[in-house]
């Protein structure tokens, strides 16, 4: 369309010169247009769309020559910027472009701008709209919920531009690995235009697990046993805490405290152990179970033990050493 609007033109010149030339005087005299002279009106300013710039991209060619004119207007100069991006292209690189071509630079003349300034239709995909998606890609990958966890990305990335018509344009997740510690996870994202990566961004995301734990209400000193006015449940961060955790009051009261708790503290396996039912020295009923019979004797504890553990005694009759598991009462079981 735009080339049929300059043959137009030109055809229209074409006849005014004509007329011209028959008053006596010819509009090449004032302009210096001749057969042979091509003028090239360049613009300031140039938004392209597609893979290349043309030289009808950035200028208005002029010249009594149509085939001239299709020609040049068709040249190639390159590949546009990246959007968001300028190039800029000046009437020396055009020259050198046509004689490239097999056009005769001496007969081209140069009207308008310097240079042109050229730019690139795009669209944009923003940077929170990149991180917006990726967040819940992340957590719907790693089973993450709004109720016990915060995953907040590190940086928000760049907007990325992609030149407008390029084709369907999506973003691909992949490569999801979650650090040691299981605080950071890392995401590959991927903007791909009909099925072609365009850019590819690196993402870092910060993870806080909660989990409702038993935590201490007040400091405990070693050796103290825990009450139920010691503890309570409460809601926090648990990334680095593993597998000695309590969930439940019950699970925790009753049992000693090995090393210092100050008051909002998790209460960990490792700051607790199990009340002893009898220590070292205690006197204590053996109660010998074999084939359906029970028999019972008086016995010396041999070392500390809680309820359910495993214990050395001395049958105090027999002077017989025995392993027994800890009962309630001062009662220690052994199987026959």
């Amino acid at each position: 369309m735009r080339n049929n609007i300059r043959i137009i033109s030109t055809l229209l010149f074409m006849f005014i010169s004509m007329v011209y030339v028959d008053m006596g005087w010819s509009q090449s005299e004032e302009k210096g247009l001749e057969s042979s002279n091509i003028i090239i009106n360049l613009k300031k300013h140039s938004i392209v769309n597609g893979n290349s710039i043309l030289i009808s991209d950035v200028a208005y060619v002029e010249s009594l020559d149509l085939d001239m004119i299709l020609k040049i207007d068709n040249v190639k100069l390159g590949h546009p910027p990246r959007p968001g991006r300028k190039r800029i292209i000046g009437r020396g690189e055009i020259l050198r472009t046509l004689h490239n071509v097999g056009v005769d630079a001496s007969g081209v003349q140069f009207d308008g701008a310097a240079e042109v300034k050229i730019e690139v239709r795009h669209i944009t995909i923003t940077g929170n709209e990149i991180a917006d998606h990726s967040q819940k890609y992340l957590r719907n990958k790693l089973n993450e919920t709004d109720e016990n966890s915060v995953v907040k990305l590190q940086r928000i990335p760049n907007d990325q531009r992609v030149p407008l018509g390029s084709g369907d344009v999506k973003l691909r997740f992949s490569r999801v690995s979650v650090g040691k510690s299981g605080r950071q996870a890392y995401l590959s994202v991927d903007v791909v235009v009909d099925n072609s990566v365009y850019s590819s961004l690196g993402l870092t995301f910060d993870i806080k697990r909660f989990r409702k734990v038993v935590v201490a209400v007040d400091g405990i000193k070693p050796g103290n046993i825990i009450r139920n006015d010691n503890v309570d449940i409460a809601s926090v961060e648990v990334s680095r805490v593993f597998d000695d955790i309590f969930t439940s009051i019950d699970d925790v009261v009753g049992m000693e405290v090995k090393r210092p708790i100050r008051p909002g503290d998790v209460i960990t396996g490792k700051a607790i152990k199990k009340r002893p039912a009898m220590y070292k020295g205690d006197r204590v009923v053996i109660l010998i179970k074999s084939s359906g019979l029970e028999v019972r004797s008086k016995g010396i504890c041999q070392e500390t033990g809680g309820h359910g553990e495993i214990v050395k005694v001395m049958n105090v009759d027999t002077k017989k050493m025995l392993l027994g598991s800890v009962l309630n009462g001062g009662i220690v079981m052994v199987e026959g």
